[in-house]
């Protein structure tokens, strides 16, 4: 009889600790993630990758708008270059039915010294990058201040 409550304390222990941990490792954000990023090389222009582990969780717009963010912070290698300007800074992100939305400050698109393709390239790396590290995403729709971008940028590459 003793044996049987001792045996029924211990397994209902050890269930009880499985369902915690399982409830916490559902409910904590944040798993190391390893996404890979393309910035242009400081010597040749080309586009080179910079793999990154990011914390992700389960709010897929979260992940979006934190690689986004990533991006627009720039390389981490000193011998890459960046795709937009120091001040870029990002407005809001939106995930609807496989279609990102990605809105970013005018401040985003001037020019720099450190960077070395035009806007419309970078927004097409943007967009590509963002489509290579998420499954689900039919396309990105890229704005700035809620304005599609204009075409009337300045071809530095």
């Amino acid at each position: 009889m003793k044996s049987d409550r001792s045996l029924l304390w211990a397994v209902s222990l050890l269930g009880a600790s499985f369902i915690l941990s399982l409830g916490l490792y559902l409910l904590l954000p944040g798993h190391w993630v390893r996404t890979v990023l393309r910035f242009p090389h400081e010597i040749t222009h080309s586009l080179v990758p910079e793999a990154r582990s990011l914390s992700f969780g389960w709010d897929q717009e979260h992940n979006i708008e934190l690689l986004t963010r990533e991006i627009l912070l720039g390389p981490a290698r000193h011998d890459h270059l960046r795709l937009f300007a120091r001040q870029a800074e990002l407005r809001a992100v939106l995930w609807r039915n496989g279609v990102v939305y990605v809105d970013l400050k005018r401040d985003s698109l001037i020019p720099d010294a450190d960077v070395v393709f035009s806007p419309a390239v970078a927004l097409k790396v943007l967009k590509a990058t963002l489509m290579d590290n998420f499954g689900g995403i039919s396309d990105v729709r890229i704005s700035v201040e809620g304005e599609p971008p204009g075409g009337n940028y300045v071809d530095k590459g």
